[in-house]
């Protein structure tokens, strides 16, 4: 009997570090992130709009900046990013941000907002 797993405990892939948002428009984010510590083979990038609709993307390991395009305008979204390594994904690294509206691009030069 192999008593390993309970005295050697499993730790899973590293996820992806410092995941912050900037350059929110109406229809754009662009997002950046610190690669994890251990190896891994690249990133999926997943939104889910208030909506409930799911993308999601797989992106180059050497890769640390992503522009997310073609979103809805004063919409909700969740951004997800984890790092791959083979079948396995790391835990989920989250944030929550909203679009611009046309209101707010054209006369505040805020247009988004995230947390």
């Amino acid at each position: 009997m192999c008593f390993l797993c309970c005295v050697w405990p499993h730790t899973g892939i590293d996820p992806p570090r410092n995941l912050t948002i900037d350059n929110v428009t109406t229809d754009s984010v662009t997002i950046h992130w610190a690669s994890p510590i251990a190896s891994f083979d690249h990133y999926r990038i997943a939104y889910k709009s208030a909506q409930g609709r799911v993308d999601s993307i797989v992106i180059a390991k050497r890769v640390t900046e992503y522009t997310l395009s073609h979103l809805q305008p004063a919409t909700e979204y969740e951004i997800s990013l984890k790092s791959v390594r083979g079948r396995e994904e790391s835990e989920p690294l989250s944030r929550i941000m909203y679009t611009g509206t046309q209101f707010l691009d054209e006369y505040e030069g805020t247009p988004g907002i995230y947390l």
